[in-house]
């Protein structure tokens, strides 16, 4: 096994005279193949290493143990150790992120600070074939695109990982050869995240029902989409220095150009466009980039709301991809969803709840400052919510007469520094509303209303 494992680092470079590693050591059995391998090799590679523990403190003695496991095993071969201890429940809740994307978060926060510290220049982390197939199955499970379902790959950056090639049968047998116990972690049993249902059940269910060569199997496929995705990628970026016109929070996409493109590139192109402003693009599935692309043939204007605050707006030749600034930027323009929620601002946690339904007799007009209804059947093209313009103008009366927003603002005795706070709905054509004020007598329900648009902004102080 040492054989195979060392193959697959002279393979992928992971590993050179002269390196310092820091080796992420947990306790269970991955991480301590990873230690004894890595300790067999370095008579072969010539290289340090140090050993980091994190201790998640959310296992109690459990997780105290396995720390004491991982300091004894590197006492016996003279390895030095650094133990870092969190609380990353109350990290997971302060952030507001799941325990596993808080723990993953802390983990390689620390890594770094150990490079650093240690003057390291790569962190060892023990990812099996096994998690390679977890995450493949996860990354189709949301969507993903070609960079989700190649899986891990075996080089990132400064980060290795050496017992990639090997599945878990691979490693528990080595380490009952060997002698060597490990600690097994209780939370991995449990169905309690997305991860450990597909181990303990769709994977179990698979490789024994269906192909016990399953892991193996999905490793190799996974290889192949690297190597495909790593040649478009290649083509992507070419193709972006002719299209795409990138900045430090916005990337603008030529569509003259990008037509000519086939629709793979175009939708690499997207996803890469999306990386470059807002650095990931864990949460976008190929729904959203489909999305994007659909601007191509619309009307310039036409806007999109994708997760993570990033707005796709065309604009003038161009597809526009920028991130949504806060309401304390005095920057918003976003499209309002008519059949459901429209989150203006995740931070202050403002939202705009809509709903389109036909009078009936029962029906009466909300007298709520935050709740407000509008004849559905006069409003023109799509819904906005923007910061006011310096032109904007609301009609104030039956007869039709307008006034401007900022008149408006000085006779309702608005600082001025607030006014640039204040949100309003518009469509093509005109406002609708003020929100938090008033609305425009031109989209009032009258008794010839049929039909009618129902706006609630909530996250404000009162919805009264």
């Amino acid at each position: 096994m040492i054989q195979k494992v060392y193959s697959f680092v002279k393979q992928h470079n992971m590993i050179e005279a002269g390196d310092k590693i820091i080796a992420g050591v947990s306790g269970g059995a991955d991480s301590v193949c990873l230690l004894m391998v890595l300790k067999e090799l370095q008579s072969i590679l010539d290289f340090e290493m140090v050993v980091v523990h994190i201790e998640h403190g959310i296992r109690g003695e459990d997780s105290i143990r396995d720390a004491q496991h991982v300091e004894k095993l590197c006492h016996e071969m003279g390895i030095e150790f650094e133990i870092c201890s969190y609380k990353v429940g109350q990290i997971a809740k302060e952030l507001k992120l799941t325990i596993e994307e808080a723990g993953r978060k802390v983990r390689y926060e620390t890594f770094e600070k150990m490079q650093k510290k240690h003057g390291a220049n790569k962190i060892a982390v023990a990812h099996n074939m096994n998690d390679n197939a977890e995450t493949v199955i996860i990354n189709l499970i949301r969507g993903s695109g070609l960079s989700g379902i190649h899986g891990i790959v075996p080089v990132r950056d400064n980060i290795i990982r050496p017992v990639l090639c090997l599945t878990r049968d691979e490693i528990e047998e080595y380490l009952s050869k060997k002698g060597l116990k490990y600690c097994i972690d209780s939370t991995n049993l449990e169905n309690d995240y997305t991860r450990n249902k597909i181990r303990n059940s769709i994977l179990k269910i698979m490789k024994e029902e269906i192909n016990p060569k399953v892991i193996n199997h999905i490793f190799d496929t996974s290889k192949i989409i690297l190597e495909a995705e790593q040649f478009i990628q290649n083509m992507v970026y070419t193709k972006m220095d002719e299209c795409c016109i990138i900045g430090d929070s916005k990337v603008k996409i030529d569509i003259e150009k990008f037509r000519e493109y086939d629709v793979v590139l175009k939708k690499e192109i997207i996803r890469e466009s999306i990386k470059q402003v807002c650095k990931s693009i864990k949460d976008f599935g190929n729904t959203h980039i489909e999305s994007v692309l659909e601007l191509e043939n619309m009307n310039s204007g036409k806007m999109i709301s994708l997760p993570a605050e990033i707005i796709a707006e065309k604009s003038f030749g161009y597809i526009e991809i920028t991130k949504q600034k806060s309401v304390g930027d005095f920057d918003i323009y976003l499209p309002l969803d008519l059949e459901g929620i429209t989150v203006v601002d995740k931070n202050k946690e403002l939202k705009i709840i809509a709903r389109v339904f036909e009078r009936s007799k029962e029906f009466s007009i909300s007298k709520k400052m935050y709740t407000k209804c509008f004849d559905y059947d006069k409003i023109k093209g799509d819904l906005v919510i923007r910061n006011k313009k310096d032109n904007d103008t609301i009609v104030i009366n039956d007869k039709g007469n307008r006034q401007k927003l900022k008149k408006y603002f000085i006779s309702e005795k608005i600082p001025k520094d607030e006014r640039k706070k204040v949100l309003i709905i518009a469509d093509e054509e005109d406002v609708l509303w003020i929100i938090g004020h008033r609305i425009s007598e031109k989209y009032k329900i009258t008794d010839s209303t049929q039909k009618i648009l129902e706006l609630q902004m909530k996250g404000v102080q009162d919805n009264v």
